[in-house]
């Protein structure tokens, strides 16, 4: 299956035709006037009736097709190609459909655009391993032409490596719309690779409880920190990272490795608690070994590993009474008064993974969060994880 076919020697794409021309190329195909591009054979101008719509293409006569010629594609393939090369085409882009350079064909091959000088475009929708792709894009890169890749919903199994997915922009599309607009974005050099380095810099307020500590030393007790993500993105929400208690960090990972990582978790939120106590001139509670039992957490119902971590006294080492068995009713916890008391670097705890994008998503700053909606959704759900044992 092709979009384009040879008429009268030029290069012909079925599907931007007038029901009329159609005909006319339907009648010069019957009488083999019609040549495909590729190999110069007699093209067959067929009609394809299915759930999507309909769709016009070109093939080999039955049987005449080279040996060990293959160009088997589905009706959503073409769809695909065909809203790509529209967008395109529609925007000043010089495209050409089914074309490439020395030994290989793109799905669509692109003249100068914002992006690069060429550019190969494209559409898998059915599995291609990571190694396949690989291959065929070093393939164009060989010829000095990067690749965009257009995956369907299971198109690409496994996973590319950084270097290549950085030169060669790699997206899923759902819906042909969907690889229309992102080869346009690509094309007029609004997409970019993400790296996610802008969080490196993720502002962070501290939660913490003030303790007034009897030998006359005041201090934090350090509970978590907000990691306000929002205001990196627009497509992330604010997140609390705890300084003494988790149950899903270091899965899987060997005992040693286990604590490492349950350390890091704990010290991320604790960074922005010693900023806070910096600024206003009050000790940080010292921190003991990690250790873990098996417990509830959270609203789980059944034990499982947690780790803990507990806080003393700068001064004297003690540890306040009441938090070795919960956190009091008669005790608030207190959003410390520094709006966002430092930065942090929020990316091991992100659930996006650095790649392609079509835009950037300006960050918002939220407004004051009054008192009530402050415990409903931080301390509350907090004081609950405290108390249960």
């Amino acid at each position: 299956m092709a979009c384009v076919g040879l008429v009268n020697g030029r290069r012909t794409v079925a599907s931007l035709l007038s029901d009329e021309d159609w005909k006319e190329v339907v009648k010069l195909s019957k009488g083999r006037q019609v040549l495909m591009p590729d190999t110069k054979l007699p093209a067959q101008a067929k009609t394809l009736r299915w759930d999507g719509g309909i769709t016009r293409y070109f093939s080999h006569f039955p049987g005449e097709s080279p040996e060990g010629y293959t160009s088997t594609e589905s009706p959503e393939h073409i769809a695909m190609k065909v809203a790509i090369y529209k967008a395109l085409v529609d925007l000043g882009i010089r495209a050409e459909l089914e074309d490439g350079v020395d030994d290989w064909r793109a799905d669509i091959l692109v003249g100068d655009s914002a992006f690069a000088p060429r550019l190969a475009i494209e559409v898998q929708i059915s599995p291609q391993s990571a190694q396949r792709t690989y291959e065929r894009t070093e393939q164009r890169n060989h010829s000095g032409v990067p690749t965009l890749w257009i995956f369907g919903s299971i198109g690409l199994t496994g996973r590319l490596s950084e270097d290549l997915a950085r030169r060669n922009p790699i997206f899923v599309a759902e819906t042909p719309q969907d690889a229309a607009d992102i080869a346009s974005a690509v094309c007029r050099g609004q997409a970019f690779y993400d790296d996610l380095l802008s969080y490196q810099q993720t502002p962070a307020r501290p939660v913490a409880l003030l303790v007034n500590c009897a030998c006359g030393d005041r201090w934090l007790y350090p509970f978590g920190s907000v990691l306000l993500l929002n205001r990196i993105s627009g497509e992330t929400a604010p997140m609390f990272i705890s300084c003494f208690r988790t149950s899903k960090v270091g899965k899987g990972l060997l005992p040693t490795a286990r604590i490492r990582a349950v350390e890091k978790y704990f010290d991320l939120g604790m960074s922005s608690v010693k900023a806070s106590a910096d600024k206003y001139g009050v000790g940080f509670g010292q921190p003991s070994e990690v250790w873990h039992r098996y417990g509830r957490f959270g609203n789980s119902k059944s034990g499982i590993r947690v780790w803990e971590r507990s806080y003393s006294c700068p001064a004297c080492a003690s540890t306040p009474e009441p938090l070795t068995r919960g956190l009091p009713k008669g005790v608030a916890l207190l959003r410390c008064p520094v709006p966002v008391a430092t930065t942090v670097d929020a990316r091991s705890v992100l659930s996006i993974t650095p790649s392609w994008r079509m835009s950037r998503k300006d960050g918002w700053v939220e407004s004051p969060m009054c008192e009530r909606r402050w415990k409903d959704e931080f301390i509350y759900p907090l004081r609950s994880a405290i108390s249960q044992s």
